[in-house]
């Protein structure tokens, strides 16, 4: 059995998002009903996860925005840097959205997204969240991006601290969710 949370709530305040206990067949049968659909994922810091991470850039305008090709550059570099985590090969898929238009802190702002995943392994949250807070260099970063922001981490450990609701390819989910 899956949960999944209908998350609306930035756009209907005063609304509670549907919740669904839903098992695969059911979910195919109605998830293109719920565009704002997401993955409610409450694990506590001892449970089994597949290792994941998020990279989050944003810029204050889309002049700002890498163009698609540097997008890749970026995204394969970030992908290599999870990889080099790992003593050894891993399998990596990925999802990332194209450059948005988001409202952040009250401001308009564009921001581009990747999430990784490691096939066939497994941690725990709190060992993830410990795992990311490693030293990552950025001596080999791309030229073009040598000046953007990467805050405190190049991942977003903030995943790891409490339950998510986790974004599906081709839905939406606003900031606030």
């Amino acid at each position: 059995m899956f949960h999944f949370t209908d998350c609306y709530k930035g756009s209907l305040k005063t609304k509670k998002p549907i919740e669904f206990h839903w098992n695969l067949s059911q979910f195919f049968e109605s998830h293109e009903n719920y565009p704002f659909l997401c993955e409610f994922l409450k694990v506590t810091d001892s449970q089994k996860i597949k290792p994941f991470v998020d990279f989050d850039l944003k810029f204050d305008d889309l002049i700002s925005v890498p163009d698609p090709a540097q997008i890749i550059l970026l995204y394969n570099w970030v992908s290599s840097k999870f990889a080099d985590l790992f003593s050894h090969p891993v399998h990596i898929i990925r999802a990332y959205r194209e450059p948005a238009q988001i409202k952040h802190n009250n401001k308009n702002i564009w921001k581009i997204s990747l999430r990784l995943w490691v096939v066939g392994h497994s941690t725990t949250r709190a060992q993830l969240k410990k795992f990311l807070h490693l030293y990552l260099p950025l001596s080999d970063l791309p030229d073009f991006a040598k000046n953007f922001n990467f805050g405190k981490h190049l991942f977003d450990v903030s995943v790891y601290s409490s339950d998510r609701k986790m974004n599906f390819v081709g839905k939406f989910k606003d900031s606030s969710d």
